[in-house]
């Protein structure tokens, strides 16, 4: 075998020779493409003909390997003469699957199972988890599935673990799991459903970092589901979130000295397609801090970053927005600089960093990669331990093909096909060595799990590079302000802002904005003071009328406890800080941090109908009204239209506004849009009636200005179905309108090509697409009467810009159930990390604990009906009780209760039965102390679980739609498969309303003298009373047996009954899982 690959890879460096000399001849990709296809088929014949292709041992695959000196499409540079030591002395763990299937986003590649999220149907199944030995060309599979997937492995520091994520099926998430390097001891961590766990990475202190999607939020100019970072101990237990940007955060590393890198994509008043760039943070989630690309056009993404050690350099992946995660493979070193070209010191393929911009909007350059890489891991010399000349990664064997091979790369530009699937469907990802590694630095956790606030200093905010124009004592204020989370979208219909907005929100940027207060900036720029953690902020510097002169565009989080500083605004990362003597620290640091202080209110989410309109409908009218005398110039009426409304769509429309919308991903330059460049305000304070409003009323404008003039302040929809998710005129009463008006309304969905309003529903007669009609006709009253039409809708249920609204549909009111359902896990994960204690994916949700009983140290309530206390003192007995009533101090009064063994201290829990969906429960829980005393804890709980039953006929719409495919088309008191029950009676019983042999029936009663037998069905999510009376009168039934668990298929209970007396037996069955 040794001496065929030795005259293989001659014969084949002869080849490269010519290749060289032929460089003018042809197309070189052609040409290159041409070489490794005939080098592949080449050695795969021989290997069949000397030693057979496939040899199966057990469940182990062993492979001859493809090692190819090959020319790496249009590389250039010499062949590997042999292969390198760091690369033959350890085998190299690789994942072999499909290429993902290309939709939206580079994010978009876990194509979620929950019916409830966008993106599911492109999922790919089928792939395997295997190590290549390079010296010997063996492949062993250590795990393999057919219909789910393994993803993003990391090796222990010792060499002798995985981890990696994994979904079974398409109806799975992806969840983590570990297993030993020889393929043994699989063990699954994380089990949360509906949500995926990708991108494990090993820490220091044995922890596990990864990214999730457990809080519900969806990227801005989609409906995609994001995800974040997240922590947990080594066997899945207190998983925390560690980073909380408003969309997705990716591909985690560790550094050498103990920090993670990330991906993170993420816009603020800027646009969606080159808003991802390269983070880092502390382990505990502290201190996240730019790392390279965030305001970089070109590439549209930074992926895959790995800190070289021993090097100052980056090897990453220069991706696009619209694509698979590939493109090319960089080199960066951060001391040139944290954006652009600068930065890059060479790609694979070579000679790319023209293709690296600040300007322009070219986000997608990157798909044009004539050979696509992905997946680059740095190779450390075994002797010194250094990295930065030998690399592995994934890359397309043959250019265009998506079909992707296990190579090595050098900076001198060589390259070489280490291994392959072969000419299947298969390619080959993620490869790292299979071997110990040095363990980084263990950074110590700062990070406090009580909910403080964090704390924020800026040395000097006059230092930044974006500043020009803007003199000493001109900042007066800093304004602190949070970019929400999108927690909903609609499915089908969108706006067109500068990408798709499902639901529309603003004319041309993507978030809705809350306000939490302006603090002071002193003489000397600096700023001191307390914000809220675990929330995105950004800030604004203001000058004496509290106007931006200059704003972030990205956002910041805090950590409770963390204090987090900065040089200036948009400062030079490059530079050290200035000195401070001792006698001259930042003024702000010597005095308390300031407090935030709202903004004429508490703080809530920005609505332009509320927080602006009313000062334009107290100065502005009659003038600027439809028919007023300055209507031609602009209407500042508050009447709603189908997207917006009159006066914010005019503002837009007609340039008045000065604000950046999705602006370019460069800095700008202070005082460069907003209030201070706005058409509308210049006008105003130029005198133009502005004699009649109020300071606060300037403010209102221009703070609306400031805040890039956003409308709606919440992403919740009533009208999903409808145009861009705001109109409450149906489709068809659209295309009506059209015929009746000539206004192809339906069109009007885009800022780009919508002409202003067009409609009113406050006022439907004013509407400019009744103008050229005839009042009175018979068209002209039916388009008046569709208007109304809206108008009434509107009434009868809000739109999110209206006082009054509430969420009403399903899809918004599980984001919602879902969102606080993962919340409280998250402050339960936290409670047991500050306690010392560990809870797990698999625990029920526990609400907030009590304190202070006497032997009770804490009673809380499980939403899936549990309750849970804490013994603090000596051995006592405990009883509890509950019902839907208060049954007071006496335990017999109770509707339920259980007496449970003396306990000493620890937790405990008793599961409650019996309880009612939607009505509240009462609770107590006794306590006989070893003194004899009775101390006695009480609380009512409402039951949270999600029952949505949007149409009201008694069945939960999720069991609904599971069994009849609908929420809506059957009745509850219907039935469905005609077995003489209701199907509101199937559904609280808990058997199948489609199968008639699924009924609550008693099927037998055996009599022997006074001994009675009474058998039923039983279904395994239910609980069952069984009853009996003499005379069948209304109230004459008497409980034999209470809530007794199920047995299925069939309950049997057996009893005795006075042989004269007449008995009639019933059962009555509850469902549990509700």
């Amino acid at each position: 075998m040794d001496v065929m690959k030795t005259k293989f890879l001659t014969r084949f460096h002869s080849i490269g020779n010519d290749r060289k000399d032929a460089k003018t001849q042809g197309n070189q990709d052609s040409e290159s493409s041409f070489l490794s296809v005939f080098a592949v088929n080449i050695f795969c014949r021989m290997a069949k003909s000397r030693v057979g292709f496939e040899l199966h041992t057990g469940l182990k695959c062993r492979r001859m390997a493809l090692i190819l000196a090959v020319a790496a499409g249009c590389l250039a540079g010499d062949l590997f003469a042999e292969l390198p030591a760091c690369v033959t002395n350890q085998p190299i763990l690789f994942i072999a699957r499909k290429q993902y299937d290309r939709d939206h986003h580079n994010t978009a590649t876990f194509f979620p199972s929950c019916p409830n999220e966008y993106n599911t149907g492109s999922y790919r199944a089928a792939g395997a988890l295997k190590v290549f030995d390079p010296v010997t060309g063996a492949v062993t599979t250590l795990l393999e599935t057919s219909e789910g997937m393994i993803r993003d492995p990391d090796v222990h520091f010792s060499g002798e673990k995985i981890v990696f994520s994994m979904r079974q099926d398409l109806a799975d998430s992806y969840h983590i799991y570990e297993i030993n390097a020889d393929g043994s001891g699989l063990k699954q961590l994380t089990f949360i459903q509906d949500a995926d766990d990708l991108d494990p990475i090993y820490m220091p202190d044995g922890d596990i970092v990864f990214t999730s999607t457990r809080e519900i939020k969806y990227i801005g100019c989609n409906r995609h589901i994001s995800a974040n970072l997240h922590k947990m101990d080594a066997d899945g237990a207190n998983i925390q979130q560690i980073a909380r940007s408003t969309l997705f955060e990716d591909h985690p590393s560790l550094m050498p000295d103990g920090r993670i890198m990330y991906s993170r994509w993420e816009y603020v008043d800027r646009n969606f397609g080159d808003a991802q760039g390269l983070w880092v943070c502390e382990p505990d989630g502290t201190g996240h801090a730019i790392m390279y690309g965030n305001n970089t056009t070109s590439p549209g993404g930074v992926l895959d970053g790995q800190m070289i050690p021993g090097t100052p350099y980056i090897v990453c992946t220069f991706s696009s927005c619209h694509d698979v995660p590939w493109g090319a493979i960089a080199l960066i070193d951060r001391r040139k600089g944290v954006d652009g070209r600068d930065p890059v010191v060479r790609t694979w393929p070579a000679g790319l960093e023209s293709w690296v911009k600040v300007d322009g909007q070219d986000f997608d350059r990157f798909k044009n990669t004539s050979i696509r890489h992905e997946d680059p891991w740095p190779l450390l010399d075994p002797d010194s331990g250094v990295g930065g000349r030998y690399f592995l990664c994934s890359r397309e064997i043959t250019g265009g093909s998506s079909h992707m091979g296990l190579y090595l790369l050098d900076t001198e530009g060589d390259s070489a096909l280490l291994y392959s699937e072969g000419t299947g469907v298969w390619g080959c990802f993620d490869p790292m060595p299979l071997a110990p590694r040095a363990m980084p630095h263990d950074v110590a956790i700062h990070r406090k799990n009580n909910g403080a606030d964090g704390r924020f200093y800026i040395q000097d905010v006059y230092e930044g590079t974006h500043m020009e124009g803007v003199e000493r004592g001109e900042v007066k204020y800093l304004r602190v302000i949070e970019a929400p989370n999108k927690t909903d979208f609609v499915w089908d219909k969108q706006w067109g802002a500068q990408g798709r907005t499902s639901p529309g929100m603003n004319w041309h940027n993507f978030q809705n904005k809350k306000i939490l207060g302006t603090v002071p900036v002193e003489e000397d720029g600096s700023a001191h003071f307390n914000a809220p953690s675990s929330t995105f902020l950004f800030f604004q510097l203001l000058d004496e009328n509290k106007r931006m002169i200059q704003s972030m565009r990205t956002g910041t989080i805090i950590q409770p406890n963390e204090t987090q500083g900065c040089i200036g605004c948009h400062d030079d990362r490059t530079l050290a800080p200035a000195a401070y003597g001792t006698n001259s620290l930042p003024l702000a640091t010597l005095r308390a941090p300031s407090q935030l202080d709202g903004w004429y209110g508490e703080p809530r989410n920005f609505g332009y109908l509320q927080e602006v309109q009313p000062v334009f409908d107290a100065h502005c009218m009659p003038c600027h009204d439809f028919d007023g005398s300055a209507s031609g110039t602009l209407v500042l009426a508050g009447d709603k239209t189908l997207f917006f409304n009159a006066s914010y769509m005019e503002l837009w429309k007609k340039g008045y506004t000065g604000a950046i919308g999705a602006g370019p991903a460069a800095i700008q330059q202070a005082k460069s849009w907003g209030s201070h460049n706005s058409p509308l305000l210049t006008k105003i304070l130029s005198g133009h009636n502005s004699g009649s409003m109020t300071t606060e009323d300037i403010d209102r404008i221009a703070t609306w200005l400031d805040m890039n003039a956003p409308y709606y302040p919440h992403f919740s929809s009533n009208y999903p179905d409808n145009l861009a998710g705001r109109a409450p005129l149906t489709d068809a009463q659209v295309a009506r309108l059209y015929a009746l008006t000539g206004k192809n309304l339906a069109s009007f969905y885009k800022h780009s090509t919508n002409p202003g309003p067009m409609v009113c529903f406050d006022r439907p007669e004013k509407s400019p697409c009744l103008d050229a009609m005839t009042v009175g006709s018979a068209d002209y009253n039916e388009a008046v009467a569709i208007i109304q039409a809206g108008q009434d809708a509107l009434a009868a249920l809000p739109r999110a810009d209206m006082p009054g609204f509430y969420k009403a549909t399903a899809l918004d009111l599980w984001h919602e159930a879902t969102w606080t359902d993962r919340h409280n896990f998250e402050e339960m994960s936290q409670t047991a990390i500050a306690e010392g204690l560990k809870v797990y994916d698999t625990q029920p949700l526990m609400l907030a604990a009590n304190r202070g009983v006497d032997g009770i140290d804490g009673v809380s309530a499980l939403v899936q009906g549990e309750v849970i206390y804490t013994v603090s003192n000596s051995v006592v007995d405990v009883t509890v009780c509950w019902g839907s009533y208060d049954g007071g101090d006496e335990i017999e009064a109770w509707q339920y209760s259980t007496d449970l063994p003396p306990q000493s201290e620890g937790d405990f829990s008793v599961t409650l039965t019996g309880l009612v969906p939607g009505a509240d429960i009462y609770f107590r829980v006794f306590v006989v102390n070893a003194d004899g005393t009775v101390a006695a804890y009480e609380s009512t709980l409402f039951d949270t679980r999600s029952l949505i039953d949007q149409d009201s006929d008694g069945m939960a719409d999720d069991w609904e739609l599971a069994h009849f495919g609908s929420s809506t088309t059957e009745a509850g008191n219907g039935d469905w498969d005609m077995d003489g029950l209701s199907n509101e009676e199937e559904y609280w019983v808990g058997t199948d309303p489609t199968n008639a042999a699924s009924c609550l029936v008693i099927e037998g009663l055996e009599v022997s003298g006074t001994d009675v037998a009474i058998a039923w069905q039983s279904a395994s999510n239910a609980e069952y009373t069984l009853e009996y009376s003499t005379n069948l009168a209304v109230n004459a039934w008497i409980p034999l047996v209470v809530d007794r668990s199920a047995t299925p298929p069939q309950n049997i209970y057996s009893t005795n009954a006075p042989a004269a007396e007449v008995r009639y037996y019933r059962v009555r069955g509850r469902r549990t899982d509700r």
